[in-house]
């Protein structure tokens, strides 16, 4: 099977050229407000919450951030999560429903979660005390807008700013993925949380062969077994499809677009 993952969609994405930096660049057709702050920042707040509660057997947290558009890699997040390392944390990506925006899978550490909470706490009081709790693309290219504020006395730099800003531009919000749809018998696809996939779900109850061992991820599983899976940690779930060949390469998009 091809390492090409993981996405229903009606075409590929090529993969972005090296090179050609320049900074942040905000979304021109989003307004970051002080709601939509703390709204982003509450979901990670919730996030957090519900990965200390859960009785994972990996090691960190699986979270999707629901992008507002087709994002290019440039315009991923790169100042929340995992900061510059984020692109490196991506585990899968999709298109949603409307095939016009991406949900892209992050696996990171707690650690992360909370300096991005901590970094949106920062935010929040900048664009509400110096901004009148509204930040627009004309702002982010105005240099002179940033004067305003003494960075001698934040946990921020000017650039991790910018490049908040950025990211909160261009997400609509954050969550867990789970599956939803029924599934019977599958071939299925589980997020790499660095942990041996046989080892994985084992300690769920469900005992492979290596006959059944597809890929490193991917593994055939009976309706018994899914249905333990999924009422254990339907969060694992990527990918699951009864038959692989009822599929086209114009149903995957590669993780490294």
């Amino acid at each position: 099977m091809n390492n090409v993952l993981e996405l229903r969609g009606r075409k590929f994405l090529q993969e972005a050229k090296a090179g050609g930096g320049g900074g942040a660049s905000m979304n021109s057709k989003t307004v970051v407000t002080t709601n939509h702050i703390v709204t982003i920042k509450t979901r990670l707040e919730d996030i957090l919450t519900f990965w200390k509660s859960e009785s994972s057997s990996f090691n960190g947290i699986l979270l999707s951030v629901h992008y507002n558009r087709i994002v290019a890699k440039s315009n991923r997040v790169s100042g929340l999560l995992k900061g510059n390392g984020s692109n490196k944390c991506v585990v899968g990506a999709k298109f949603d429903k409307s095939k016009s925006k991406h949900i892209i899978t992050y696996f990171l550490n707690y650690d992360d979660i909370e300096k991005s909470i901590n970094m949106l706490e920062e935010t929040f009081e900048i664009v509400s005390e110096k901004f009148n709790g509204e930040f627009t693309k004309a702002i982010f290219e105005n240099t002179a807008e940033f004067e305003k504020i003494k960075f001698d006395d934040l946990l921020l730099s000017k650039s991790t700013l910018k490049q908040v800003l950025a990211d909160l531009s261009y997400i609509e919000t954050i969550a867990v993925e789970s599956v939803s749809q029924d599934l019977k018998q599958s071939i299925v696809t589980l997020y790499d949380v660095e942990m041996d996939t046989k080892l994985l779900l084992r300690n769920l109850g469900i005992h492979l062969t290596e006959s059944r061992m597809l890929e490193k991820n991917t593994v055939y599983l009976t309706q018994d077994e899914l249905n333990i899976l999924i009422s254990k940690a339907p969060y694992l779930i990527s990918m699951a499809t009864e038959d692989l060949l009822n599929y086209t390469p114009e149903d995957f998009i590669s993780l490294h677009e």
